[in-house]
């Protein structure tokens, strides 16, 4: 079977035989190699000179998994996270498939942008007064560019309230990160990278939930970045990143 999965990682084709022997290949020339039965995947990564472990579990299309630096035995700190996105049989022209695409639901520009700012304002559970001082400071440059976030954010707020009782959180932020990637050119994009980091650092502390969703989100509306060199340079800016 081939498995295609795009994340932080970048895209990783996965191929696994009928006795679950797994090779795959990641971003610019990384490979994997190891087990994947049931769902998890469990072996060894090389990247530009480098080696190391990793472990990821499969379930409803997301991955979540840990990698660590050399394969000796220890905690692995760094996150693998994405989601499925079609396998030999389902993606046959390579399309990339989500499970919540914004313009079914009538949305544009303005909704996305609301979804991803609000949702990492909440990522750490709590709302300080900094970010609702970011969030102002969003809405306003929204306004004055002619993408009217302000005027929806009051009905996002209550329509995320809905998904996230249905467990649906995760999907609609990454299907509104996939069609702002689409839709918002490079220079757009990187200014909402920069509204995002802002929002979740003012404290100076990126919180284990704040790292993940920033990471995964940026993994896809700027897939240039280098997410180490961001975590080197935000611990260099004394911001303390909780990655458990």
């Amino acid at each position: 079977m081939n498995y295609t999965f795009k994340g932080n990682f970048g895209t990783l084709e996965l191929v696994v035989d009928d006795n679950g022997t797994a090779s795959g290949t990641y971003q610019k020339g990384g490979t994997l190699s190891g087990t994947y039965k049931d769902g998890e995947f469990e072996g060894e990564w090389e990247n530009k000179e480098m080696e190391g472990l990793l472990k990821f579990t499969v379930s409803e299309g997301n991955l979540t998994g840990r990698w660590k630096k050399g394969k000796d035995a220890g905690p692995m700190r760094g996150n693998w996270l994405g989601e499925q996105i079609g396998s030999q049989a389902q993606e046959v022209e390579k399309e990339r498939k989500v499970e919540f695409d914004p313009r079914d639901a009538g949305w544009s520009e303005a909704e996305c942008l609301a979804v991803l700012i609000r949702h990492m304002m909440l990522a750490d559970g709590k709302v300080e007064q900094l970010e609702m001082m970011h969030m102002d400071y969003a809405i306003n440059y929204y306004n004055s560019v002619n993408i009217p976030v302000g005027e929806v954010w009051d009905d996002i707020d209550d329509k995320m309230q809905s998904f996230e009782r249905l467990r649906l959180t995760t999907r609609v932020v990454m299907g509104c990160a996939y069609y702002l990637a689409e839709t918002l050119n490079e220079e757009q994009n990187f200014k909402l990278f920069n509204i995002l980091i802002d929002t979740v650092t003012n404290d100076k502390e990126l919180a284990y939930m704040e790292y993940v969703s920033l990471e995964l989100i940026t993994s896809v509306i700027c897939p240039s970045i280098d997410f180490e060199q961001i975590e080197k340079v935000l611990t260099e800016d004394g911001v303390t990143i909780l990655k458990e």
